[in-house]
């Protein structure tokens, strides 16, 4: 990624110095809403800076915790006195009463009690990316978008048209998490945390990749997670060929996507391939399961528990089989927004930004040698 011209704001008084000089720009913020984030928007307020408010993402299974398990999940960190459990628990609480409390509007487009002001614009990435935000109100204008993955589909399809034919298909990729090192999976703030045993998940998953090389007759590829590092570690994948940065490459040239639960789905839905989930008995006792099985669903598929006899049973017919209805279902609620421009994301939000009138006639043109966006 391009960080060059990147400004660090290393606390409060950083960003009020920018933005007392920068009073003339637009913001756009992935920032979400909470008790140490607040300083940002009243800064914003105090500056009177337009923004505008990126739609966080969402995939099926996240955010679906009921008040009644968080609670039972507090209640047992108390009981056994797990002191960073509680106090994650307890902020999470607190970040839920504060989107209660700013809720409220002012008429003069702030929120009450805080001063919190509304976004100008809300863009949505997704049909099913909740709108349920305290910073976005009547007067918030929503422009249609789509998820950053789908920049990369374009990108693709771009250098496609520009020369490089796809290639045809040659094998199936699994879209690695980095499970047994990956910090987050781990997080100790988890109900329960995916801490597993890398000799057995890797073994498990390679007995896997065995049997779908023997039925489908393609091999089987990795494509890693952004933060792996396996240059780092033991051959775990027994030979297989790990590919960094290339996912959309890999799944575009695949005849099968194996996933756990990964966002880099997306790009399976995009190409319309087809995907079989999985699972390990180690993944069942975590957090992560669900998830894994709300994915599934959408695509009328049943996790492979790769740790059982019965993979074996595997069909490569069945398992090769796209649920188109479950697809573009999935394409509108979770990727793209329907009737959204099919352009980069940025110059969907210039687009939209240039027919201001009054950002034109305060800020000038969107575009240009010193255009931010």
């Amino acid at each position: 990624m391009d960080f060059d011209g990147a400004i660090i704001a290393h606390g409060e008084s950083d960003v009020d110095d920018f933005l007392e000089v920068n009073k003339d720009s637009i913001l756009i913020i992935l920032v979400s809403l909470q008790p140490q984030s607040l300083f940002l928007y009243r800064i914003i307020a105090k500056y009177q800076v337009p923004y505008v408010l990126f739609g966080a993402s969402y995939i099926p299974g996240t955010g679906e915790t009921s008040r009644a398990l968080r609670i039972a999940q507090l209640r047992m960190a108390l009981i056994s006195k797990d002191w960073q459990r509680i106090v994650r628990y307890i902020a999470r609480f607190t970040k839920g009463a504060l989107r209660n409390v700013v809720g409220a509007s002012n008429d003069g487009g702030t929120t009450a009690m805080t001063g919190i002001p509304h976004a100008r614009y809300y863009l949505q990435v997704a049909q099913r990316v909740p709108m349920h935000d305290a910073r976005v109100n009547r007067d918030t204008k929503i422009i249609p978008g789509h998820m950053f993955d789908f920049d990369v589909y374009l990108k693709y399809l771009e250098r496609q048209r520009a020369g490089q034919p796809i290639e045809s298909v040659r094998h199936c990729v699994f879209l690695d998490e980095y499970f047994p090192f990956h910090p987050d999976a781990a997080a100790s703030w988890m109900t329960r945390p995916v801490k597993l045993n890398p000799e057995e998940y890797y073994a498990g998953m390679n007995r896997f990749f065995d049997h779908v090389e023997e039925r489908i007759g393609l091999p089987v590829v990795i494509a890693a997670h952004p933060r792996a590092r396996y240059d780092q570690h033991p051959d775990f994948f027994n030979g297989r060929p790990v590919f960094r940065m290339q996912t959309v490459d890999l799944v575009a040239r695949s005849a099968l996507v194996i996933a756990h639960a990964s966002t880099a789905i997306n790009f399976a839905v995009m190409f319309t391939k087809p995907i079989t989930f999985v699972t390990s008995n180690a993944i069942k006792d975590t957090f992560y399961q669900p998830r894994i099985v709300r994915l599934a669903e959408a695509f009328k598929k049943i996790p492979i528990n790769v740790d059982n006899a019965l993979v074996k049973q595997f069909d490569p017919v069945k398992e090769q089989q796209v649920y188109e209805p479950g697809y573009q279902a999935y394409m509108t609620d979770y990727i793209k927004v329907p009737g959204s421009p099919e352009k980069l994301l940025w110059a969907i939000v210039a687009d939209e930004l240039e027919k201001d009138a009054e950002l034109t006639a305060r800020f000038g043109r969107m575009r240009g040698e010193h255009a931010r966006i």
